[in-house]
C-alpha cells in the first residue's frame, strides 16, 4: 500500500444535514459477546507523558490500545510518540478537535471539528491516516429536538460511532464490569494509566484477547506497522519514547484524579 502525504477533508463545503438514519450497528457499545476479546480505548490525549506511559504498558504486554484523539492535543513535537503507537499496532480514532459537545452544533461546526482533527493528525504523521472510528465528546449524539447527529457522522465516512460499556478508573470496579466484547473507556490521566497497568495482566491471565476496535469488529488494520513510511522507520530506530515511572498513589495529581466519577454508559434514543 502506498501512503501519500496529504491532508484531506471527509466532507465537501456543501455538506448539509441529512435525515437518512444509519444502520442499527453504526453505534456500538461493545463487540461480540460470544468471543473473549475486548478493546481498551483512551480519549483526549492532552497529556503526552501519560500516552507514553500507556505505550510502555502496550510494549510490555504486547497489546494495542485505540486512542481517540482531540485534534488540538496532537503536536508535531510528539510525532515520534504517535509513530511508536502505530508501530506497536495501536489505532487512532477521531474525538473532535476541541472536545466540543456536538448535540447543539451546526453541520458546519461538526464538519470542521472532524476535518480539523484529521488534518492535524495527517500533518503530524506526514501521511494520510484515515481515521475509521468516531467517539463523540461526552457520548452525546442526540439533539435537544430528539434527532441524532448520526447521519452527519455516517456521511463523514466513519464506519462506526464507538461508545463503551465499561468506564471506571479503579481496578476492581473496572475488572468486575468486563465481559466478552467489552469496550473500555479511559483517558490519558495518571489514575487511568495505573488502572490499565493492573487490568491488562489480569485480563490476559483470564484468557481475554486485547485488540483494537478494528480487530474487535473483524476489520483489517488501518495501517500495518510494516507499511509505515520511511520517516517512521527512521524515527523508530531511535530509543522508544520514555516516560517517568507511574507516580505513587499518594501524589496530588492522582488523589485529585481519583475523585472523578464514573461516566455513565450513553444509550442512543434515551
Amino acid at each position: 500500500m502506498t501512503l501519500m502525504i496529504c491532508c484531506v477533508s471527509f466532507l465537501s463545503a456543501g455538506w448539509a444535514e441529512s435525515t437518512t438514519q444509519p444502520a442499527d450497528d453504526f453505534v456500538v457499545h461493545n463487540g461480540d459477546r460470544e468471543r473473549k476479546r475486548i478493546a481498551i480505548t483512551m480519549d483526549d490525549c492532552y497529556r503526552i507523558s501519560n500516552v507514553k506511559r500507556t505505550l510502555m504498558i502496550c510494549q510490555e504486554y504486547q497489546v494495542p490500545v485505540t486512542f481517540f484523539i482531540v485534534g488540538s492535543s496532537v503536536k508535531e513535537a510528539d510525532r515520534s510518540v504517535w509513530y511508536e503507537a502505530l508501530s506497536l499496532g495501536c489505532e487512532i480514532g477521531n474525538h473532535t478537535y476541541g472536545h466540543v459537545s456536538l448535540a447543539k452544533a451546526s453541520p458546519d461546526l461538526i464538519r470542521s471539528q472532524i476535518n480539523d482533527t484529521q488534518d492535524a493528525l495527517d500533518r503530524v504523521l506526514g501521511f494520510h491516516y484515515p481515521m475509521r472510528y468516531f467517539r463523540p465528546p461526552y457520548g452525546k449524539i442526540k439533539r435537544p429536538t430528539g434527532e441524532t447527529i448520526l447521519p452527519l457522522l455516517q456521511e463523514a465516512g466513519f464506519e462506526k460511532v464507538v461508545l463503551w460499556d465499561v468506564s471506571n478508573i479503579h481496578f476492581r470496579e473496572a475488572y468486575a464490569r468486563v465481559r466478552n466484547g467489552s469496550i473500555l473507556l479511559f483517558h490519558a490521566n495518571i489514575m487511568d494509566v495505573r488502572c490499565i497497568s493492573q487490568l491488562i495482566p489480569k485480563l490476559l491471565e483470564d484468557g481475554y484477547e486485547i485488540v483494537t476496535v478494528s480487530q474487535l469488529f473483524d476489520r483489517p488494520p488501518i495501517v500495518e506497522p510494516s507499511q509505515l513510511p520511511a520517516t517512521a522507520t527512521d524515527l523508530m530506530t531511535m530509543p522508544p519514547a520514555q516516560a517517568a515511572p507511574l507516580p505513587s498513589a499518594s501524589t496530588e495529581e492522582e488523589t485529585k484524579a481519583g475523585t472523578r466519577e464514573m461516566q455513565p454508559i450513553p444509550t442512543p434514543g434515551k
